[in-house]
């Protein structure tokens, strides 16, 4: 075959193929627009629900990833090749590669768990394990919070099956607990009466039926009464509220002459009887 001719066959093959790639091409760029309307309009429909962010960008991740490569599979068959071989190649490094990571794929459950059954969400306060703060991210590897120092704790989802946590922004309002303790030579009215109108005069504890401040001694220990102080106010008022309120009662002791013991050693000299017959 002379050279004219393999140029011929080469030029004829092409024009026979390039009508189909330009086919591909033109399905491949209109579906990718498409797929892009299909997912904000999905984001759209998941933000009505009101579902965490988190939640929202992973469906719409994969939902964006999915419909792509059924776009490039379809763009494939239409310049004739086979997909089935693709498909079959796929789904034997998808094994694989599950196999290789399945500590991770442990993570990406745990995280899925926790974004559909939401013990703590986006923005809650939570304590785990030894840590606590306010939760940045929920992604599908990992959890973030935010501690008060600005210390971001990085938790592998799969270990919050096995930790406990606490979290504090599901209620409206929280119970504190302050506790006091005074020397026996005070008056106990007085006492209750100076905590209580710290209490009472903080706006942010609550006064609502139900929820009114009370006062009472908790225990007598060997050299003072130790009182205790519950009161109710909103969760985002709650640390603001405790350590205020513990600086407050301290000076309304000073004011009304209310003493707080502190321990004190006493050491009595005893002299040896043979000695005082030395002497």
């Amino acid at each position: 075959m002379s050279f004219k001719e393999i140029i011929k066959n080469l030029s004829e093959q092409l024009l026979h193929f390039l009508p189909k790639l330009i086919f591909a091409l033109l399905i491949f760029l209109i579906g990718h627009i498409v797929v892009r309307i299909v997912c904000k309009i999905l984001n759209k429909t998941l933000e009505k629900f009101k579902l965490d962010p988190s939640l929202i960008g992973f469906f719409g991740k994969t939902a964006n990833i999915s419909l792509h490569i059924i776009l490039i599979l379809s763009a494939l068959s239409m310049i004739g090749v086979s997909t089935t071989g693709l498909i079959a190649a796929f789904s034997a490094c998808a094994v694989a590669i599950s196999l290789a990571l399945k500590d991770s794929l442990s993570n990406i459950a745990s995280g899925l768990m926790l974004l559909i059954s939401k013990p703590f969400s986006t923005g809650d306060f939570v304590e785990i394990g030894e840590d606590s703060g306010t939760v940045m991210k929920i992604d599908l590897m990992h959890t973030t919070i935010k501690t008060y120092d600005n210390r971001h704790v990085i938790i592998p989802n799969g270990q919050l099956a096995t930790l406990e946590v606490i979290n504090y922004s599901l209620e409206t309002t929280r119970l504190a607990t302050l506790s006091f303790s005074v020397s026996y030579n005070n008056d106990i009215a007085e006492v209750k009466t100076a905590i209580m109108n710290c209490l009472q005069a903080d706006e942010r504890v609550l006064k609502e039926e139900g929820k009114e401040p009370i006062v009472r001694i908790q225990s007598y220990g060997e050299s003072a009464i130790n009182f205790s102080a519950r009161f109710w106010t909103n969760s985002a008022d709650y640390w603001g509220a405790y350590y205020e309120l513990l600086e407050k009662v301290k000076l309304e002791f000073d004011e009304q002459g209310i003493t707080i013991p502190y321990n004190q050693l006493d050491v009595h000299l005893i002299k040896e009887e043979n000695e005082k017959n030395h002497s």
